[in-house]
């Protein structure tokens, strides 16, 4: 009877040693997938901020380039010479200014106001 009670109550603590374990090592490993996909997540968010920073800093820079010339042009035929030549000179081939003597005008009549 005594070696049943004692077997009984070492499976209990092994038992328990064993779910006490998996339960650390559980928690262990999901804050460790937490940790690296939040991490993951940041870095990709960087790296598309950084893209977007770039791709906004070059847009600012070529309109702050254009305005001059375009404040300063007789007609709407020299601003579209000019965006023609600003496109080939940058290799920008996706210049999409449909309707641009009515973006162009406006644009030069606020700034004559």
């Amino acid at each position: 009877m005594k070696k049943k009670l004692i077997a009984l109550l070492l499976t209990v603590v092994v038992a328990a040693g064993v779910g006490l374990a998996g339960s650390a090592y559980w928690g262990f490993v999901s804050k460790t997938i937490y940790e690296e996909s939040t991490a993951h997540l940041v870095e990709i968010f960087h790296q598309a901020n950084q893209a977007l920073y770039n791709l906004v800093s070059v847009n600012w820079s070529r309109m702050r380039m254009w305005a001059p010339y375009i404040e300063a042009a007789e007609s709407e035929q020299d601003i579209v010479e000019y965006v023609e030549q600003a496109r080939e000179e940058s290799n920008f081939t996706n210049f999409f200014i449909s309707p641009e003597t009515v973006i162009i005008s406006r644009w030069r009549d606020r700034k004559a106001a």
